[in-house]
């Protein structure tokens, strides 16, 4: 295992050894990017009780490989620590084994953002030569919907577009993975907008609106009413910051929850909020808003009575 190569020592195994900051290194295939997380209340743990627990890492070549301890080191960097603390261990066989132990050790320690274990799952996936997903999830011990939604959504979806939103989460890796089913749909029932309005702006827009609460997991789902609703619509629902799919779903009457009770008052609630919207620009265009809105209340009258009663 050892070779004067890699200046390993393997006296040095399983022990605790205090090593120059310079010389412990971040771990290129360690998920977490942002090690400044919680930086400030990790340097008072340090400035008050020391180093309670040392980083875990391997030697190479003179240095050591962070597997466990990116944070720690940040923040003891930042306060111009001289040495820390470092539990060393055997270099692993791999790069396959060292993503592993990464995951292993830092999962008993601090918690993954949502960004971080997809990036660990879609690497592993990759480093596999990308397995039967059914056999892959067993040998992560995680469930094969939530392995693909993060393969899925990574590979969709740019990085800088996702990180941050999943990091603070903003958004759900299941409902950006229902986005990713929304734009299948759209190529699929839609092509002619993919077309019109571009891939990338539509994909945007809909993350933005999924973030905002305009744009819900499950009717993102809902392929029925991209296949359904007209082009021009669909445009126009795209394009409006404001549109929700949610009240655009229960205009075209095609989801189940809007045949309850419960359904039907939320659906009346969103089109409530479009009515002031309703400003008619052309002669032709105010006689059609006049007479849609006439019938309305004259339907909303008549239902009224009927409850009273």
């Amino acid at each position: 295992m050892a070779t004067e190569e890699n200046f390993v020592n393997e006296k040095e195994f399983y022990t605790i050894q205090h090593v120059l900051i310079g010389k412990v290194l971040p771990n290129p295939l360690n998920p977490r990017k942002n090690n400044s997380i919680k930086t400030h209340e990790i340097q008072e743990i340090i400035s008050k009780r020391g180093w309670e627990e040392p980083v875990t890492a391997y030697p190479k070549n003179g240095n050591y490989i962070l597997l466990a301890g990116h944070r720690r080191r940040f923040a003891a960097k930042k306060m111009n620590e001289e040495t820390m603390p470092v539990y060393v261990v055997p270099p692993p066989a791999d790069e396959n084994e060292e993503r592993e132990r990464i995951a292993s050790l830092q999962s008993g320690r601090v918690d993954w953002s949502p960004f971080e274990w997809a990036q660990y799952v879609k690497d592993m996936y990759e480093a596999w030569n990308r397995p039967p997903m059914n056999k892959f999830s067993r040998a992560l011990n995680m469930n094969s919907m939530k392995t693909k939604q993060y393969i899925d959504v990574l590979n969709y979806f740019p990085r800088p577009e996702i990180e941050t939103p999943l990091t603070t989460k903003a958004v759900a890796i299941s409902t950006l993975d229902s986005i990713v089913r929304f734009m299948k749909a759209l190529k699929k029932f839609k092509p002619e907008l993919i077309e019109t309005l571009g891939e990338d702006l539509i994909r945007k827009t809909m993350l933005e609106k999924a973030i905002t609460g305009k744009a819900q997991r499950d009717d993102l789902r809902n392929t029925e009413y991209v296949e359904k609703v007209a082009v021009e619509k669909l445009q126009e629902f795209i394009v409006d910051p404001e549109a929700e799919l949610h009240a655009e779903i229960g205009w075209l009457g095609i989801q189940k929850k809007y045949k309850s009770f419960t359904g039907h008052l939320i659906s009346l609630g969103h089109f409530e909020k479009r009515i002031p919207h309703i400003k008619p620009e052309t002669e032709l265009q105010k006689e059609s808003a006049i007479e849609a809105l006439e019938k309305l209340i004259k339907q909303a009258s008549e239902q009224l009575e009927s409850i009273k009663k």
